[in-house]
Formats: structure tokens, C-alpha cells, sequence
């Protein structure tokens, strides 16, 4: 996330459980063809051991109605 709020693409790891490099790359197309139809625009090249990238523009919000409290503790050693 701190290389996104900088302007970096967003990069995504994913992977499965079990299975091996053909499940992990079936979880990643699935991954790009769902956020591809909700108005993203990943790049990825296929493989298991690339993460999927957004390019996304993050906005902070200001004003009344952004949330400035202090994270939760727990969030903060995540």
C-alpha cells in the first residue's frame, strides 16, 4: 500500500494452497478477468511468480467526513 499512496502501481501476490503453478496461475487469471470487469486495468504476464499490477491514482480524503482517526493498534504490527 505505501507504494501506491506514493504512486506506484499496486501489486498484488496471490497464490494457492496446493496445486503448484497451474493452480496459482488459475487463481491469477481469475483474479485479472474479475477486477478487469469492475473497471480495473491489471497487468500481469502469466506467470506464477509475478504479481498482478494496478495502476491506480490514490486519493487521500479530506475534509468533514474523512475518517482522521489513529489506526487501530492491532492494524499498526500487521
Amino acid at each position: 500500500m505505501e507504494r501506491a499512496v506514493l504512486g506506484y502501481d499496486l501489486d498484488l501476490a496471490f497464490g494457492a494452497t496446493k496445486g503448484g503453478d497451474e493452480a496459482d496461475i488459475a487463481i491469477g487469471r481469475e483474479i485479472v478477468e474479475v477486477v478487469g470487469t469492475r473497471g480495473f486495468s491489471p497487468t500481469w504476464n502469466g506467470t506464477a511468480d509475478h504479481r498482478i499490477s494496478f495502476p491506480i491514482n490514490w486519493q487521500r480524503r479530506s475534509g468533514p467526513i474523512a475518517d482522521t482517526s489513529p489506526p487501530d493498534k492491532h492494524l499498526q504490527n500487521a
